[in-house]
């Protein structure tokens, strides 16, 4: 970067690529954030409300291509998202990304959580089926002769750098040495048999969707950590691992059948272990928010209170207390 880019101010930059694109400057520019390689500016324009995103930082114009593309592939299977109007860097001397703004609120605090996590697991399912070319950042968004990893063991030691974040959680004492063997094991034995591999959120959390007031999904954000992996394994890994029991049940019923399918193989081979076949729950009892009906039924059939809360949990902990303790 030369020492007029360094110089140059992110705001007068906004401006000149919300006149190149929209035809004038922002009646109003706020800037949400700043870092030293990403600057976010919403933008009130007379044709609507719009985000753009800029860098000082040249490499930042892959990342925005690739979120672009994401974005892009995933709109066609219904999956919604910001649209995405430019991505460039010929505007400015600094690579940007230019969004329409979405309306709503986020996903977290909304009291329809469980709804949310079922829809958000059925978007996961279309995510994870759109097929890719290679392991890791580098798949189809970028040119044919740039450099792809050709396999999942290729991925985890030369662009993930699997060893030497090993080592760094070794050398503070954070995980057992055991445990980072069988971190080590588990993550290549992804790789055993052929997998072919498919698009990831990379970070598919209540934080980066945004719903309506009735709790309908309007958007799924921040496409930054998108990779080519093998889904649902990368996927379920980090949008699962902040949820409460009952709300990873939520999200997996929403990704569906694909799902049931993946826990009944083996995580190595892929081969078959069990097969269930079609699987039908009764009526008012196929989600887990029916839960409450078997409760219900029981009371109607004159069950005391003491043998509903056996058959409702606390035989299993009586079982588990026996076994743990032993």
């Amino acid at each position: 970067m030369s020492d007029v880019e360094a110089k140059e101010d992110p705001a007068q930059l906004a401006n000149r690529v919300l006149e190149h694109h929209l035809g004038s400057r922002a009646r109003q520019l706020k800037e949400e954030t700043s870092g030293a390689s990403n600057h976010v500016f919403t933008a009130d324009h007379d044709r609507g409300v719009f985000v753009l995103r800029l860098s000082p930082d040249a490499d930042r114009l892959n990342a925005y291509l690739k979120e672009c593309w994401a974005i892009e592939r995933v709109r066609a299977e219904g999956v919604p998202t910001p649209e995405v109007l430019e991505v460039g860097a010929s505007v400015i001397p600094w690579p940007y990304m230019l969004m329409d703004r979405v309306t709503g609120q986020e996903a977290t605090g909304h009291p329809r959580r469980a709804d949310i996590l079922r829809s958000l697991g059925a978007h996961a399912a279309r995510i994870n089926a759109i097929a890719t070319t290679g392991f890791g950042d580098v798949f189809d968004w970028a040119p044919a002769g740039v450099a792809r990893n050709a396999t999942w063991r290729a991925f985890l030691i030369d662009e993930l750098e699997l060893e030497r974040k090993l080592a760094v959680l070794a050398a503070h004492d954070m995980v057992p040495e055991e445990q980072l063997g069988e971190i080590r094991e588990t993550l290549m034995s992804l790789g055993d048999a052929p997998r072919r591999p498919s698009l990831n959120h990379g970070d598919l959390r209540l934080k980066n969707v945004m719903v309506d007031e009735a709790g309908a999904i309007v958007a799924i954000l921040d496409w930054e950590k998108c990779v080519s992996g093998i889904a649902p394994d990368w996927e379920l890994s980090i949008a699962l691992h902040d949820l409460a029991v009952d709300e990873k049940d939520d999200f997996t019923q929403g990704y569906g059948p694909e799902f049931f399918d993946w826990i009944t193989r083996d995580k190595g081979y892929a081969r078959k272990l069990t097969e269930f076949g079609d699987i039908i729950n009764p009526a008012g009892m196929r989600e887990i928010k029916d839960y409450p009906n078997l409760t219900a039924a029981m009371e109607k059939r004159g069950w005391k209170e003491t043998r509903i809360r056996k058959v409702m949990g606390e035989n299993w902990v009586r079982v588990l207390k026996e076994v743990w303790r032993g």
